[in-house]
């Protein structure tokens, strides 16, 4: 997800979520072997992002730090999350289940 590509921005400002600046998107990549994450701020600007092993999903509420490759999240990332975007592809309906158990309370969104 990078500025070039605001509808999910959009849809996060303007809908039913209100977002507000200090909220974020976590967005997912999942596959069935290994899966990545990003952090967005309210502007669509990328904070963090990661790879982890796809069967380590529960543990990313814990501890991200093993899994980040740029950026750095900022204290408390998890609970400041306002959507959650999954991309639907290799596996995306499991892992949408999965992070529906593990990630509790957040509005899910599915894209392509």
């Amino acid at each position: 997800m990078d500025k070039s590509s605001p509808g999910v921005m959009a849809v996060a400002r303007e809908g039913d979520l209100n977002m507000a600046e200090s909220d974020f998107v976590l967005a997912f990549d999942p596959g069935r072997d290994k899966s990545g994450f990003a952090f967005v701020d309210f502007d669509g600007g990328l904070i963090a992002s990661g790879i982890f092993p796809t069967s380590e999903l529960e543990r990313l509420t814990d501890d991200l730090s093993p899994y980040i490759i740029e950026g750095v999240p900022p204290e408390n990332a998890i609970q400041r999350v306002k959507l959650i975007i999954i991309g639907n592809g290799t596996h995306s309906r499991e892992f949408a289940e999965r992070v529906k158990a593990t990630i509790t309370g957040h509005e899910i969104m599915t894209v392509d």
